[in-house]
């Protein structure tokens, strides 16, 4: 029997987009405001062998979640788990191998304010 997206247990989530680029009105362009847009997905930490995988392959993974075939996502854009107090950012997307499934996001968490995860031995960071 096949896994549907309908027997995942989806939760509501925001996707934010940087804004298309407009002009600052000297002579350049900056982003515009981003766009907020709800979808769903399940969101979950990755397991032992995708984060082996993701390490192999040269990226930072920490979660992976799960989202409808044809829902508009793609790298660089920002995943919200409003309720939970969950940011991270799209690292990549990959589809089902069966069109129309599913898609499954990879993503970096972050703290809230930082761009970024802290680094072992960068300060405030663990350095065992």
């Amino acid at each position: 029997m096949a896994v549907t997206p309908r027997l995942f247990k989806m939760e509501t989530v925001e996707r934010v987009r940087d804004g298309e680029l407009v002009s600052d009105g000297q002579g350049g362009w900056i982003p515009g405001p981003p766009t907020v847009t709800e979808m769903e997905g399940m969101v979950h930490p990755l397991s032992v062998r995708d984060a082996l995988i993701a390490r192999q392959e040269g990226v930072t993974v920490t979660h992976t979640m799960f989202a409808p075939w044809g829902d508009d996502w793609v790298r660089g854009d920002t995943v919200q788990a409003v309720t939970r107090g969950f940011e991270a950012e799209v690292t990549g997307v990959r589809k089902s191998a069966l069109p129309g499934h599913h898609q499954r996001l990879l993503l970096e968490e972050r703290q809230t304010g930082s761009t970024s995860l802290m680094a072992v031995g960068e300060p405030g960071g663990s350095s065992s």
